[in-house]
């Protein structure tokens, strides 16, 4: 049989809220925010995020997603802060959520629904058990 050897692993700490937003803001390309209230929402999805790289990177793309159709910064960040925010409240990880929001915008055919299937099952393999128990990534 085929045994997968997974002994090395990666640690992922959690990022400085000055940190948080620098990653946020170049993942999604807008080197400036819109207004200070978007600042404000972009301080607000880092901290719904706890601080986390990963979460915060894909926040970031899906955001990125966004600025690319059109959207606006000063309408992209506020809608993203309370869409990340409901999604902490639901019982699926929230990487699984954030990364499903930022495909459903691009398409929603089938290579995006195995696509989606793929993420579940790597979100279940990077996502520590127990190490969050606080936090449901």
């Amino acid at each position: 049989s085929l045994k997968l050897l997974c002994q090395d692993s990666i640690e992922v700490g959690l990022l400085y809220p000055h940190d948080a937003l620098q990653l946020l803001l170049e993942e999604s390309e807008s080197s400036e925010l819109a207004s200070d209230f978007s600042l404000t929402d972009a301080n607000s999805i880092v901290s719904y995020c706890y601080y986390h790289p990963l979460i915060i990177a894909s926040v970031g793309r899906w955001i990125g997603i966004e600025l690319k159709r059109g959207t606006s910064t000063s309408s992209i960040f506020p809608a993203v802060a309370a869409s990340v925010l409901r999604m902490r409240d639901c019982n699926v990880p929230l990487l699984f959520q954030v990364l499903d929001a930022s495909l459903l915008s691009v398409q929603n055919d089938d290579v995006s629904r195995i696509t989606k299937l793929c993420l579940a099952a790597m979100v279940m393999i990077i996502q520590p058990s127990g190490c969050f128990d606080d936090v449901y990534l």
